[in-house]
């Protein structure tokens, strides 16, 4: 098989099983619902043979601002090194339209990204495991379970942290939490954390704070909530309070991504993305 003998087209719902069958033959954690979620919230494309069947796909999810983040970038172990990548990496952002794109790439995919003109950004670090026990003694502020009312200024508080709107993003996000939490001073949303079902078991993310201290003020009831379960996080944290946090909570890390980016990414504030939704959607 070569990379010419193939047709980059729409993703369509019905594509999404066979996807799902590819992810997992190499290992990705993705269930079936995650990849349905991914195009609730956002846009792929899919590379087909002559007889329709898929050995790759990609997929990106515009925000406001001419951003957008790039996720899902796949291909079949025996296509990796063909050029495929760089081929759906390079039509996706071409469907986006976007000035400032970006994705978190593992080691096959940076290279690929490479040859298309990015730039290594940052690392992810993933912690993930099974939730032993939280010490709540290191929650320093009062945090609450949000009400449908919040969502307009839990919009505005990730958009200070984005510098982009990704309101088409998190809806569906939002949608599928299985709880969200948020932090208040004087009456404005300055921090919120989402935990919804993902992989082996939950995620957290995203979470968006002004401080460590607030970030962990949001994540303990999250993580209390899912003692005895598997859950993962994903932040850009090397170390510090929160990473010490995770690891007493028994989340270990696992391994790192790098963030690429094409174009000038900007800097948010005076909130901060502490813990990423996904790879995907940042």
């Amino acid at each position: 098989m070569r990379v010419d003998d193939l047709i980059i087209d729409t993703m369509q719902i019905s594509d999404l099983p066979a996807l799902h069958g590819l992810s997992a033959s190499m290992g990705w954690p993705h269930r079936a619902e995650d990849w349905a979620l991914n195009l609730r919230s956002g846009h792929g494309l899919v590379a087909r043979d002559a007889i329709g069947r898929l050995h790759g796909s990609a997929m990106y999810f515009p925000m406001a601002q001419d951003r957008t983040s790039l996720g899902m970038v796949i291909a079949h172990p025996r296509l990796e090194r063909s050029g495929l990548l760089e081929l759906l990496t390079r039509e996706a952002m071409e469907r986006a339209g976007s000035y400032a794109t970006f994705l978190n790439a593992c080691s096959e995919l940076q290279v690929a990204c490479q040859g298309i003109g990015a730039l290594g950004h940052s690392l992810v670090y993933q912690t993930q495991g099974y939730v032993a026990s939280v010490p709540m003694a290191a929650v320093s502020v009062k945090t609450r379970a949000a009400r449908p009312e919040d969502m307009a200024d839990i919009l505005a508080c990730d958009t200070r942290a984005y510098s982009a709107d990704r309101h088409d993003v998190l809806e569906p996000l939002f949608a599928a939490s299985a709880a969200v939490r948020v932090l208040t001073r004087r009456g404005e949303i300055q921090g919120y954390a989402c935990a919804r079902r993902f992989g082996r078991g939950q995620v957290i993310g995203p979470v968006i704070a002004r401080s460590e201290d607030d970030a962990i003020s949001l994540i303990a009831p999250l993580l209390d909530r899912f003692v005895g379960e598997f859950v993962r996080f994903d932040t850009r944290l090397e170390d510090g309070p929160l990473r010490r946090f995770l690891l007493a909570c028994g989340l270990h890390p696992v391994g790192t991504v790098v963030t690429m980016t094409f174009g000038d990414v900007p800097r948010g504030g005076p909130e901060r993305v502490y813990g990423l939704s996904s790879h995907s959607h940042g």
